[in-house]
């Protein structure tokens, strides 16, 4: 009884958000309210045969630049524009590859997301190409264009990386529901904090023994995809290897960030890339301040040959230290080596037992004060 209610109530906000979405489109459409447009592209990724590429299309609304001295109004103004975001429905988007050309419209929320076949796979693919995204202003008729990334695995790479965001990589403190409203709303891409030698650690499982950037990273997190721009920026300051970041909508709808399950979410995501790359072994990274542990060890269960080694990090809270643990034991007929760590070091120390990185890369580690 209780589930059916969820789900009633559910599709009933479902129905709201639509509705009073769809009416504040049509204002804005009939007495052009939208300004100026942009197509904003989230980074895809591809395998050779396929690429999945994704975006969204919103009324322009510039932030200013960031910087370490950035007022405390200047950071929630910025944020406030990134959460009220006023996004285009039913938008006709072109998106080129290679000599390819695909249509797509987005959806009620402004999205679009495509799987693209390659007719003609390139015998070597890129670790990055640029995918060419267009559309005609519907006002000016004059065309909105830009490039957006796409990731693929070097030719040599013998492992991926998946990790978490928030308290795996970036300080939020998801477990102090006040302490994370003031990271997200008060602080800036330039004053969030990363944690020790999380860049270190990062740069040396991109390397591996190969060339920086030979073993593919992906960020798999429940943050809002409001949250791309600062997201890429902060990767960026922090010396982190960029990737695709597959991040999350938000609103009332069962699927989303405020009513969704944030288990399917990663769950979905994940299966995806390892289907996408099925000669890859991958190290999951995540925390215990949320459902990592769970989700890395389903995920181990489902593919126990494609999973290498699960870390999480200790978020410093005694209960979900213990809850960690016993999520662990639960997954103990798996083959796949699980830790709960404290500090970047002691995945480094791992993975070069394992074979995954040289010495150097531990002394790097080190040397970066994890």
């Amino acid at each position: 009884m209780l589930d059916d209610l969820k789900k009633a109530l559910g599709q009933l906000l479902q129905a709201t958000e639509t509705k009073v979405d769809d009416l504040a489109h049509r204002v804005r459409e009939r007495y052009n309210l939208y300004g100026q447009l942009q197509i904003v592209p989230f980074a895809g990724y591809a395998n050779g045969q396929h690429a999945w590429v994704r975006g969204r299309v919103l009324q322009a609304k510039p932030l200013s630049s960031t910087q370490a001295h950035d007022s405390l109004w200047e950071n929630l103004l910025n944020m406030y524009k990134r959460m009220e975001s006023d996004e285009v429905p039913r938008a006709p988007v072109q998106v080129s590859l290679g000599g390819q050309t695909w249509q797509t419209t987005t959806d009620e929320e402004g999205y679009f997301h495509l799987e693209l076949r390659l007719s003609q796979p390139p015998a070597y693919l890129p670790q990055v190409q640029w995918v060419d995204y267009e559309m005609i202003d519907p006002i000016t008729s004059q065309p909105i264009k830009t490039q957006g990334p796409l990731y693929s695995p070097h030719g040599q790479a013998g492992y991926g990386v998946i990790s978490d965001v928030d308290d795996t990589i970036v300080v939020t403190a998801a477990t102090d529901p006040l302490e994370m409203l003031k990271n997200t709303f008060l602080k800036n891409a330039a004053t969030r904090l990363a944690f020790p030698g999380v860049a270190a650690l990062y740069q040396a499982l991109a390397q591996g023994h190969g060339q920086p950037g030979s073993h593919p990273l992906f960020y798999v997190s429940s943050s809002p995809w409001n949250l791309y721009d600062f997201l890429t920026e902060f990767l960026r300051l922090n010396q982190i290897p960029a990737g695709p970041l597959l991040l999350r909508d938000y609103g009332l709808a069962p699927n989303k960030l405020l009513a969704g399950s944030h288990s399917e979410h990663k769950l979905g995501h994940i299966r995806q890339i390892l289907l996408a790359y099925p000669h890859l072994r991958f190290l999951l990274i995540g925390d215990s301040g949320q459902e990592d542990a769970p989700i890395y060890g389903r995920l181990a269960r489902e593919f126990p040959a494609r999973v290498a080694a699960i870390y999480i990090r200790d978020v410093g809270v005694p209960a979900r230290r213990a809850w960690v643990q016993q999520v662990f034991a639960s997954y103990n007929e798996v083959p796949v080596p699980m830790l709960l760590v404290e500090h970047s070091l002691t995945v480094a120390e791992h993975a070069a037992a394992q074979g995954w990185l040289p010495a150097s890369a531990v002394a790097q580690v080190k040397q970066a004060g994890s």
